[in-house]
């Protein structure tokens, strides 16, 4: 069997820290030797759990500096489009839509659309992909 056959492709670093923690316990069969973690071991634990996802609520205050930087101040309308378009990818999931509207998304995303740029205003309205996720009823 190879080696990556059953890793799953959006995850491979899981296959490879189940592999790795199932090398380090034992079958029961014999005792297993107990001490501190060495640092080989640590670092790829450490990169391997770094690498299975960022920080989310980072990544939504990136985003929306982002849009807010374009809206307010006319900065890089490319950054607000790519991060408008990042916001609707997690509108699209209800626990973060909710969260989104907690944060005050929406209000961010309805002054996006009366952006003077174009592309903005598209992305703000879900133009990459035809209708949003922002303006859906009931989604």
């Amino acid at each position: 069997m190879a080696a990556n056959a059953g890793a799953h492709p959006d995850y491979p670093m899981w296959s490879a820290l189940l592999r790795w923690s199932l090398r380090q316990g034992d079958d029961g069969t014999a005792p297993s030797p107990q001490g501190p973690m060495s640092d080989e071991k640590r670092r790829f634990l450490e990169a391997a759990l770094k690498s299975m996802g960022e920080d989310d609520a980072d990544r939504q205050r990136k985003l929306f500096e982002a849009v807010e930087a374009h809206v307010a101040r006319g900065e890089d309308p490319d950054a607000c489009v790519d991060a408008l378009e990042q916001l609707e990818d997690d509108a699209l999931d209800l626990d973060a839509a909710r969260n989104l509207l907690k944060l005050g998304a929406l209000g961010l995303v309805v002054r996006a659309v009366a952006s003077g740029d174009g592309a903005v205003s598209a992305a703000a309205c879900g133009g990459r992909a035809g209708a949003g996720a922002w303006g859906r009823a009931g989604g």
